[in-house]
This record gives C-alpha cells, sequence and structure tokens, in this order.
C-alpha cells in the first residue's frame, strides 16, 4: 500500500495513474504550463471578433481551468493545467487553422457568389456541373463550421479553387451562347412574320436553323467554343444574305414597265445606295457603267423602247453586282470574324499547344483571301469554312490547355518534386491525350491532377 506522498510522486511523474483515473499527472511546474495557456488564449483575443467564436468551443473551457488554477494551491494548479494540456495544444493548432479560414471563406463566398450571378446572366446552362458541386461545398463547409470542425469547412472551400476561373470563362461561353441564340429566334421570328415560313428567306432561315441544331450539338460535349463560334456564323448568315434580299427585292420593276421616271428615280436611288456598301469598291466598274447607262437611258428620250431597255439593261447589271456584293458581305463578315479569332488562337499558343491548328488556319485563309480577289466567293466560303473548324478545333483545345491542362502539369511537376512516384506516368497520360486531342479524357486528367494537389 503506498503512502499519499508516494502516490503523488508516482503519479506526477507519469509512473501510475492518478487514482481512479480522474486526472491526468502533471508534467511540469504549474507556472509553466499557464503560462502556454495565457499565450495560446491571447492569440486568440488577438483574432478577429468571428474567429474568438468559432474557437470558443475550446478556448472558453480552457479559460476558466486557468482562472480556477490561478485561485488554486500549486499541486492543485499543476493537476488543473495538466487537464488540460491537450486543449492548449489543440487550440494552438485551431488557432492557425482559423486564422486561414478567416481569409479564405471570404473568398469562397466571393467564388460561389460568381457563380450564382451566372444563373441570371444564362452563363449557367455552361456549368451545371460545377454550380451543383460548389452549393454542396457550401453546405458542408456551413454544417461543419457549426460543429466548430475548421479543417473540414476549409476543405470545402478549397474543393473547387482549381476550377474556378475556367468555369467563369466556360459561363461565359454558355451567356454568350444564350445571348446569340436569343437574337437569332427573335430575328428568325421577325422574319417569318412579315410573310408564312419566311417567304424568299425561307432557304436562309432553312442553313440558320441547320447551324443552331449543329450549335446545340457542340453544347451536349459541353464544346462552348465550338458552340458560340458556330452561332456566330449563324448571326452573320442571317444578317448579311436577308439584307441581300431586299436589295434584290428593290430590284424588281414597277408594276408599269413604262414608266420611265419612276424605274429611274429607283435604279438611281439603288446605285446611290449600294456605293455606301462595304463592299462598293470591288464593284466600282459596274457601278460607273451602271450610272452611264442611266445618262443614255435619259439621252435616249423621247424614244421610250430604247430608254427603257437602257434601264433593263441596267437593271440586270445591278442584279447581278447586288449578288455579288451579297456573297462578298457574306465572305468579309466571316473572313473579319475568322481574322479575329485566329488573334485568340495565337494568343493561345504560347507554349505552341495549338501550333497545328494555327498552320490550318492561315493557309486556309490565304486560300480563302485568293479567291475572294478573283470574285470566286463560293470557293472563297469553302475555304473559310475550312478555317473555321480549324478555329473551333484550336480554340476549344488552347482554351483547356491555358485554363486546365497548363496548371495540371505544373501541380504534377511539384508533385514528383515532392516524391510522387505516379507523377511521370499521370504527365505522360495527360500529354498523351491533349496531343491526340481527346479534351474530354485531357479536362479529366487534368481535373484528376488538381484536385489531387489541393487536397
Amino acid at each position: 500500500m503506498l503512502t499519499r506522498t508516494q502516490q503523488e510522486f508516482l503519479t506526477r511523474f507519469g509512473i501510475v495513474p492518478a487514482p481512479g483515473g480522474a486526472d491526468p499527472a502533471p508534467t511540469a511546474d504549474a507556472g509553466d504550463d499557464m503560462a502556454r495557456a495565457e499565450a495560446v488564449l491571447g492569440r486568440v483575443r488577438a483574432l478577429p471578433p468571428r474567429g474568438a467564436r468559432l474557437l470558443a468551443g475550446l478556448a472558453t473551457p480552457l479559460a476558466r481551468a486557468l482562472a480556477a488554477a490561478r485561485e488554486a494551491e500549486p499541486a492543485r494548479a499543476a493537476q488543473l493545467m495538466a487537464r488540460e494540456a491537450d486543449t492548449v495544444r489543440a487550440l494552438d493548432r485551431e488557432i492557425d487553422a482559423v486564422r486561414r479560414y478567416l481569409v479564405e471563406e471570404p473568398r469562397f463566398q466571393a467564388r460561389l457568389a460568381e457563380a450564382r450571378a451566372h444563373r441570371a446572366g444564362g452563363g449557367a446552362i455552361a456549368i451545371e456541373d460545377y454550380l451543383a458541386r460548389i452549393e454542396e461545398d457550401e453546405a458542408r463547409r456551413a454544417k461543419a463550421e457549426a460543429q466548430g470542425e475548421i479543417d473540414r469547412a476549409l476543405a470545402a472551400c478549397d474543393a473547387q479553387e482549381h476550377r474556378h476561373a475556367a468555369m467563369m470563362a466556360e459561363a461565359e461561353r454558355g451567356a454568350d451562347y444564350a445571348r446569340l441564340r436569343a437574337g437569332l429566334e427573335t430575328g428568325i421570328a421577325a422574319i417569318e412574320a412579315q410573310a408564312p415560313g419566311g417567304g424568299a428567306a425561307r432557304p436562309v432561315l432553312a442553313d440558320v436553323r441547320d447551324m443552331m441544331g449543329e450549335a446545340e450539338n457542340f453544347t451536349k460535349s459541353a464544346n462552348w467554343v465550338g458552340a458560340v463560334l458556330t452561332l456566330r456564323k449563324a448571326a452573320t448568315e442571317l444578317k448579311v444574305r436577308t439584307k441581300g434580299l431586299e436589295l434584290v427585292e428593290e430590284l424588281r420593276p414597277e408594276e408599269r414597265d413604262d414608266d420611265f421616271e419612276a424605274n429611274h428615280a429607283r435604279l438611281r436611288d439603288m446605285i446611290a445606295g449600294l456605293r455606301k456598301l462595304p463592299a462598293a469598291g470591288r464593284f466600282r466598274p459596274e457601278l460607273i457603267e451602271c450610272v452611264d447607262m442611266l445618262k443614255r437611258a435619259r439621252g435616249a428620250l423621247p424614244d421610250q423602247a430604247a430608254a427603257m431597255g437602257l434601264l433593263s439593261q441596267a437593271r440586270r447589271v445591278l442584279t447581278e453586282m447586288t449578288d455579288g456584293m451579297v456573297e462578298h458581305g457574306r465572305f468579309d463578315s466571316n473572313l473579319r470574324q475568322a481574322l479575329a479569332q485566329r488573334k485568340e488562337l495565337a494568343a493561345l499558343n504560347a507554349e505552341r499547344c495549338v501550333q497545328d491548328e494555327l498552320a490550318r488556319v492561315t493557309d486556309a485563309l490565304r486560300e480563302a483571301d485568293d479567291r475572294a480577289r478573283t470574285r470566286e466567293y463560293q470557293k472563297a466560303l469553302d475555304a473559310l469554312t475550312l478555317a473555321e473548324t480549324a478555329l473551333r478545333d484550336g480554340l476549344a483545345a488552347g482554351q483547356l490547355y491555358a485554363e486546365q491542362v497548363a496548371p495540371a502539369r505544373r501541380a504534377i511537376a511539384l508533385a514528383a518534386k515532392d516524391g510522387d512516384d505516379t507523377a511521370r506516368a499521370r504527365l505522360a497520360a495527360l500529354d498523351s491525350a491533349f496531343r491526340g486531342r481527346d479534351l474530354a479524357q485531357a479536362r479529366a486528367l487534368a481535373e484528376a491532377a488538381l484536385s489531387a494537389r489541393a487536397g
């Protein structure tokens, strides 16, 4: 049977447990333990009010124990503080987590708000999965915070951070898609309201609807780049070709073909209108020829038949020229779009990740320009279509590389430095998928690498 003095000695140095297992043995002088506890509580008090509230579950009991220890006898104070040793260590760790949480949680809320805002702007259609996941993260974060599990709350905040920039860029494309589609539907409805089925514009509307269907198919494979580029082309086709139909309609003869003055004035106004079009410079000789015909027609009076014959000849030239101007307008509008997109593609080629597509685009644009110079507009438009296909492929690949593949390659390189034996194989798989333009696989591998690094 141990005496009280022997029991206290053995308990203090951890040789035997305290009687009944009630209190752990003090391991150092109570003053040192109290100083450590006070230092940790001082760190808590230095936090913003929210941080102190998050740590109240640990800090409040520790503060009470410290207050009690100050009033107790040395031996009892040592026991009280020994009992709180784990709390002091846990609180010390939690303070660092809370400090980070106070920085990261507002950033997370900003990302969440930015993502939610795309519901109103139409961009949500492109980021439905991301929105669902970040909403789940918010629910996990709130629950973990309420339970005082700050590490879990932090993990919820960080879970989607590596995807956010890419997803916001995708949402912008989704918003562009929604806006362009709405504009096309409005334009088609307006044309069909003027004539059943669109009247003379029926073939144009059919082509535009085909392009809208093609764009929708791109969205099903999450190719929002392709979807937006296709709708932009559809918008150009609708605008330019319907304008061309209006011009041709204006050239139809008056009901009274023998009314020289009415026909002469109409053709004169038509020439003036055509001169204002961007393509007028390409058709300057024909415009001069038509002006000369109108002068000769007036000079032929009073020979009504000769005068009207010259007007009819001028009308035929103007009709052919209008068709040419419409085709040139289609070509020019699509060319300007393609050139702007080529600049975007070149900017994404910093690491030569889309060099093949860029070369294809350049060759096709050169061919298109050569054909347009000789007014072979259909061949020029065919060459532009090849350029647009290469642009669509290149922009989708280049944006994926910039937004996800390049960051993933850096993450894998860091993992290799940290001793990850699988890093080389993962990098090879990612590079192989991207080079083979299996963009879905490249995206999945990139997201996995970024998630692993974030975790």
